[in-house]
Order: C-alpha cells, then sequence, then structure tokens
C-alpha cells in the first residue's frame, strides 16, 4: 500500500529528500518525522492534536438493543433480526431465514482477491464509505473493504487472520457468506513481525528465536495491549462520537467480529475491555475460532456490570486442537462472561480455520440472531404517508 509523503519534518523542518526520509507518526499518520529525537522534541507539542479517541456516547433511541417494546423477544434457530425506522426508533419487524446461505459457501480452496484497499463503487445509495478517519487510520495495513452485495449497509463484520496469514483468504470467506445488509473489512496485521520472515501477526506470541511465550509473560500482554488499544481506536473512529449522522457510521450493535487464532484472541481481547466500559453499547457479537483469552483483563471492572453492555461471544474449538483446547475454551469463557459465551466443539478438529458446514452453520445461527436488516420498503412508505399527512 503506498504511504503518504510529508515534504518536511514537522519538527526540523528539513526538506524530504533521497538520503532524508519523513516517516509517519504512527499515532495519527498526519505529520512526519526525519528522526526519532525530532520526534521526541515535538512531542509535547503535538500531543494534544495526536491519536484522536473519540468518546462514544449514544441515545437511547439509537439503540434497539435485545428488547421489543420493552418485551423480550425470541428469534427462531436460522432467522436474522427484521428492524424498521419509524421516526428516530429501531422496531423488529420480521424474520428472514439466513441458513440457505451456508447451501452455497465453499470452504475449500480459497482465493485470493485482488490487491486493493477499498471497493469504490456505490451500487445504492444506502451503502457507506468508509470514513476518511479510518482509511488514514489504516495507513500503513493493508485491508479489502466490501460493501454489501445487496447494496444495504447496515452492518459491518470485521476479519482478523492468524498469525502469518494475511486479509485475502478472510475477504474471500467473507463474500462468500453473503451476508444481507452487511459491509465487510478483512484487516492484514501489520503490529508485529515475526521471527525467521514467516509473515506478522497482532500482538507478539513468541520471542525472537520463535519460541512460544506464556500467556502472563510482560512482553505478550504488553504487545497485546497495544494491539486491543489499536483496535479499540479503529472501532471509536467506525462508531464516531453522537454528533456526526448514523448514515455515515455505525452503531455498536451492527459491528461484528471474526477472527481466527491470534486475531481471534485479539476479538476476545476487545470485547472484555469493551464491557469494562460504561460508555460503551455491546457489539453486534464476535465469532472467535481456535483463540480467546488466556489471562485476567489488567481492566478493573465495574462491580454493578449487569452483562448489558457486555458483547456475545461464540467460541469454536477443535477436539484434536492442541494450542487451543477444549479446556482453553472453558477457561475463556470464566475469564469473561459465562452467560454470554457458547462454545462449540468441532469434532476430529485440530487448529484450523472453518473447515466444515457444520461449523459454519453454528456461525450463521450466532449471527442470524443478531444481525439487523433494514425494510427499506416499509420505510419509504413511512416518509411517503407522514408526507401526505403534512
Amino acid at each position: 500500500m503506498p504511504q503518504k509523503q510529508f515534504p518536511h519534518c514537522n519538527q526540523c523542518q528539513k526538506p524530504a529528500s533521497a538520503a532524508v526520509k519523513i516517516k509517519a507518526c504512527t499515532g495519527c499518520f498526519t505529520v512526519g518525522y526525519c528522526s526519532k529525537q525530532c520526534q521526541k522534541d515535538d512531542r509535547k507539542a503535538h500531543k494534544s492534536s495526536c491519536s484522536y479517541r473519540p468518546t462514544i456516547k449514544a441515545s437511547a433511541s439509537a439503540y434497539s438493543g435485545n428488547n421489543c417494546n420493552g418485551k423480550s423477544c425470541q428469534y427462531e434457530d436460522g432467522v436474522v433480526r427484521l428492524e424498521v425506522k419509524s421516526g428516530d426508533e429501531w422496531r423488529d419487524a420480521g424474520p428472514i431465514n439466513l441458513m440457505d446461505n451456508v447451501a452455497n459457501l465453499s470452504l475449500s480452496g480459497n482465493t485470493t482477491s485482488k490487491e486493493e484497499t477499498e471497493t469504490t463503487t456505490r451500487p445504492h445509495p444506502l451503502t457507506k464509505d468508509l470514513p476518511s478517519s479510518v482509511k488514514t487510520y489504516l495507513l500503513h495495513n493493508k485491508y479489502r473493504y466490501r460493501h454489501s452485495s445487496d447494496g444495504i449497509d447496515t452492518n459491518l463484520l470485521i476479519l482478523f487472520h492468524g498469525a502469518g496469514d494475511s486479509h485475502e483468504p478472510y475477504d474471500t470467506l467473507a463474500q462468500q457468506m453473503q451476508l444481507p445488509q452487511t459491509a465487510t473489512l478483512a484487516l492484514s496485521a501489520r503490529n508485529v513481525e515475526l521471527p525467521l520472515g514467516l509473515g506478522y501477526t497482532w500482538f507478539n506470541e513468541m520471542d525472537c528465536l520463535g519460541n512460544s511465550l506464556r500467556p502472563d509473560d510482560e512482553m505478550r500482554l504488553r504487545s497485546l495491549r497495544n494491539a486491543v488499544d489499536w483496535l479499540r481506536h479503529l472501532l471509536c473512529l467506525l462508531i464516531g462520537s453522537s454528533r456526526e449522522s448514523d448514515e455515515r457510521l455505525w452503531i455498536p450493535e451492527r459491528i461484528f467480529l471474526l477472527g481466527f487464532s491470534a486475531g481471534a484472541c485479539l476479538t476476545m481481547e476487545l470485547c472484555q475491555l469493551w464491557r469494562v466500559n460504561d460508555d460503551h453499547q455491546p457489539l453486534g457479537g464476535a465469532i472467535c475460532v481456535a483463540g480467546g483469552v488466556k489471562t485476567k483483563t489488567p481492566f478493573k471492572t465495574n462491580d454493578n456490570n449487569s452483562g448489558n453492555n457486555t458483547t456475545d461471544v461464540l467460541i469454536i474449538v477443535g477436539s484434536n486442537d492442541k494450542i487451543y483446547s477444549k479446556d482453553d475454551a472453558v477457561k475463556s469463557k470464566q475469564l469473561y462472561e459465562s452467560s454470554k459465551v457458547q462454545i462449540h466443539v468441532q469434532h476430529s478438529k485440530g487448529h484450523s480455520m472453518f473447515s466444515s458446514r457444520s461449523e459454519m452453520e453454528v456461525v450463521m445461527e450466532f449471527l442470524s440472531r443478531r444481525l439487523v436488516k433494514r425494510m427499506v420498503s416499509m420505510e419509504n412508505m413511512t416518509r411517503n404517508n407522514l408526507s401526505i399527512i403534512k
């Protein structure tokens, strides 16, 4: 991915040249420096404008949650939530079958997508482009963002690969899933370079010799905290503040995460951090394949937390997985919030991504209870009726 070019150093004003390379500040990517010393000297002046982190506030009317007109809603297997916007409120309208997608899903021979960063076509006025702040933030990460195939980007699915892999097969998987009204964002790690030229990962799990680090190793925990904070900032940019238009951004309950191995650990750790912040509404859901939290959260939890801001998590683990076992999955559930975690053990499966239709059926069932679908025709009908009344 081409990187942004800076004409001069933000501190000493030395111009860029063949001999002088101006490297971006990794906190905001909006300014550059010719050396670490210049960046250090400018830190005090630049700190106030660096690494924008908006505070998430949302009015209750912006979220439908799990209630229908104050009553608990029950969803049948294989259906996705449908919602209609009436005025400023969203209300459940009925079910739609999601399990038929599994029949058309190919889980072998994933092909790589073209090396592009974003799908630029807007097939429908209800698609959403990535905010410019997100594009800037992902300047040094390869990624692929795609609009929903039906042209309505109500939900967003973000996918995280395992150590040494890339975003490409996950972009292909997202296309094959064909989730209704769901845009997809497949990300490629650039956080940590693996030893021996094995590629990149989200956080340190090995030392410089390639030996695995203990879950409580300080090097691993520090790297993991940095990765979680990086992801939290990305989600804040995708959600925005309450002052920004809901038509351009996503509300938390319509953002879904899917990760494998190291990506699954990052996903569940983010959900762990997300739940201890009272300002955060829960995300739509998280799917963790062959990975999850391994240590107690270092963040202080709210003793009055009733679970209303805790994201639902599905963990898929193989019965023959020697890296992340069934016992590890149970421990992850205990370290999180047990009532919010569902574990599926796949028979005769090792440490791998989806390899059977039965696994995908579990994933589709999990998503079918949580995805939101807008009834655009009914919204238009409501608007037309209101215009007639006026």
